[in-house]
């Protein structure tokens, strides 16, 4: 009999011990490691190349359009903390030509329209500026557009990358031609118009090659 409780009283000491052991063993360490986003691009000023840059446009009647390009004759963006910071870009109103049209005539009559008073008044505001003021959301870019005089804050979605060594900044905009005093043809201010209706909102595609 006091073999067996001796036999107990050991086993009990063996268990205890063990148990006191494994609640002192140290929890295990899950090391994480994250790695850390890097910017391709170098914080600097980017001088735009007009030569490589474009801009197109297209405006719309009813049942048609018209479409081309204008020349950038200026343009830099910076680039703080590997991101848009703020940009600039100055457009010559002089050189817009339509491209869908290979009449002659009519290309000719169409481009001469667009550069009257009806229209962008070139003779008279030969240029016109972007200024981006926040770019902290590319979804969502602000800046001021400043046609034939006035400026009006627009928001557009843009895109900035890497190819080939240069910062390409690309951008599509919608803007509203009668918040810049171009009514010619637009429904809101002209009645009965027709088929000569000319829609206010136009388009800009915006491709800046810089470095």
């Amino acid at each position: 009999m006091k073999k067996i409780s001796t036999l107990l009283l050991i086993a009990t000491l063996v268990l205890t011990m063990s148990c006191n052991s494994k609640t002192k063993e140290a929890p295990a360490v899950v090391e994480e490691t994250t790695a850390e986003a890097t910017s391709p691009f170098e914080d600097k000023t980017y001088v735009v190349s007009n030569s490589e840059s474009t801009v197109t446009w297209e405006g719309y009647g009813i049942g048609k359009s018209h479409n081309g390009t204008v020349n950038v004759v200026a343009g830099k963006f910076e680039i703080a903390n590997g991101a848009l910071s703020i940009g600039k870009m100055t457009i010559d109103m002089s050189s817009l030509v339509a491209l869908d049209l290979t009449d002659a005539d009519k290309k000719g009559k169409l481009e001469g329209h667009l550069k009257d008073a009806d229209f962008f008044n070139v003779a008279a505001f030969p240029t016109a500026n972007i200024e981006v003021t926040d770019a902290s959301n590319l979804s969502a870019v602000k800046a001021n557009l400043t046609i034939k005089d006035k400026t009006n804050e627009i928001v557009f979605p843009a895109k900035l990358e890497m190819v080939d060594g240069a910062a390409v900044l690309t951008a599509d905009l919608t803007i509203d031609r009668t918040k810049f005093g171009i009514t010619y043809g637009s429904g809101n201010f002209f009645k009965d118009l027709g088929d000569k209706l000319i829609k206010d909102e136009f388009k800009i595609g915006v491709k800046l090659i810089a470095k």
